[in-house]
């Protein structure tokens, strides 16, 4: 009897922790105020779903909706702020992102995302080159400017 009851324990212990991991993976707006999502004015697409953005930045979708070539500006992986990106908006770890990329790049099905040092260069490049996108610290741009729009997320 003894046994069956540390068996109980054990597996409602097990749904406990399985519950609490599984609620942590969802996604809330609160958890997404920390970046933005920037375009080049060639980019028509004012709203995007999270699985489109993915789609962009994983280099699974090479081109925007019209045709254009799309071009990806990125911070490097293994800074705070992307990896809270990566996670916040797809559930992933840096290192299931960057597989998703490489295994596209290594097929020569597409080419790799630009990396750049700091909000600056991001801001500059995706501003100049036609048919970017890039992310943002959210703050650092509240409105669109000069050769940059701001890409509102639906999930």
């Amino acid at each position: 009897m003894m046994k069956k009851a540390k068996v109980l324990i054990f597996w409602a212990l097990i749904l406990v922790v399985v519950n609490c991991l599984a609620s942590s993976q969802g996604f809330s707006q609160e958890s997404l105020v920390d970046e933005v999502v920037i375009a080049n004015t060639t980019v028509y697409m004012r709203e995007m779903t999270v699985n489109e953005l993915k789609g962009y930045l994983t280099r699974k979708n090479l081109m925007w909706p019209d045709g254009a070539r799309v071009k990806v500006f990125m911070f490097t992986l293994w800074l705070a702020q992307t990896k809270d990106f990566i996670w916040n908006f797809f559930g992933m770890l840096p290192s299931q992102f960057k597989r998703a990329i490489d295994r596209r790049v290594y097929t020569g099905k597409a080419s790799p995302p630009v990396y750049v040092t700091d909000e600056y260069e991001m801001i500059e490049k995706v501003s100049n080159s036609d048919y970017a996108i890039g992310i943002l610290p959210d703050g650092l741009l509240t409105k669109d400017e000069d050769g940059i729009h701001i890409v509102t997320v639906i999930f």
